[in-house]
């Protein structure tokens, strides 16, 4: 296979790759973390700081967990499709680490007496590494469109680009219950443009993707009204029929690959 102008050799030992598990198990810990500051806003549980522990809840679930994981993909994909050389694409995972041991380190301290002060900078300190690991996810997309441009792709950078202004209104101070459209809009555009992608190996058309790009634009240019929960919810619903009917089931049923993709394609629809 040849890749930018080198032959990589195949059939050869690889290393395990230690810096990327430690990445995928601080995704993992975000979850836990997240589900954890559910059960603190839900009352089912009480700690030390509940306030600011719950507070993180949302944000824990979006760019600690969905966010790193995505952008860990996405670098593991852009440095396997390149120069080995390349590391600076595992830098947005990194930073959505960073930004639960922020999380973690403020949370801890502002329980102890005489600190709960300073869990007023939790927010910030988080917000900024979450900012910086979903600004260095636009630039992996943007990396990617310059070695093969399609569609796909673009709708994934829309969905970076829709995470970001998140994180930097979050991090600015806006509660997460007017964000929560942007949020949703960050993992369902990246899964949709994912889709796209893989569809491309079965079944695709550009009048198909040309609509999926469409839809994406409307879900991104709606979001500025999102305090209108009805507007902030709308374009999911086109969503839903969209993935069901063109992504996901009505085509994929009839694909080469079998039934087996089709059922999981009802389950994913389903949940």
């Amino acid at each position: 296979m040849e890749t930018e102008g080198r032959t990589r050799p195949t059939g050869r030992a690889v290393a395990f790759p230690k810096a990327r598990v430690a990445l995928l198990l601080g995704a993992g810990l975000s979850a836990m973390l997240g589900l954890l500051a559910a059960s603190v806003r839900s009352g089912l549980l009480e700690v030390g700081s509940p306030l600011i522990l719950a507070d993180f809840h949302g944000a824990l679930m979006i760019y600690g967990f969905l966010g790193s994981a995505i952008s860990l993909e996405r670098a593991a994909a852009y440095r396997g499709g390149g120069r080995r050389t390349v590391r600076w694409c595992f830098l947005a995972p990194a930073f959505g680490a960073l930004g639960l041991l922020v999380v973690l380190a403020f949370t801890a301290t502002a329980a102890l007496p005489g600190c709960g002060r300073l869990g007023a900078w939790a927010r910030p300190g988080a917000g900024l590494c979450w900012c910086a690991s979903t600004f260095l996810l636009c630039l992996i997309y943007l990396a990617i469109w310059r070695r093969q441009p399609s569609i796909a792709v673009l709708v994934q950078f829309l969905a970076a680009l829709v995470g970001l202004a998140g994180a930097l209104m979050w991090t600015g101070g806006v509660e997460a219950f007017i964000l929560s459209p942007t949020w949703l809009s960050f993992p369902v555009l990246s899964i949709v443009g994912e889709r796209v992608e893989l569809a491309r190996a079965v079944f695709s058309e550009p009048r198909l993707e040309a609509g999926v790009l469409a839809l994406s634009m409307l879900t991104a240019l709606l979001l500025p009204g999102q305090i209108s929960a009805r507007l902030g919810g709308t374009p999911f619903w086109g969503w839903r029929w969209v993935c069901y009917w063109l992504l996901w089931s009505g085509m994929t049923w009839l694909a080469p690959l079998g039934g087996v993709v089709g059922y999981r394609a009802l389950w994913a629809c389903a949940c």
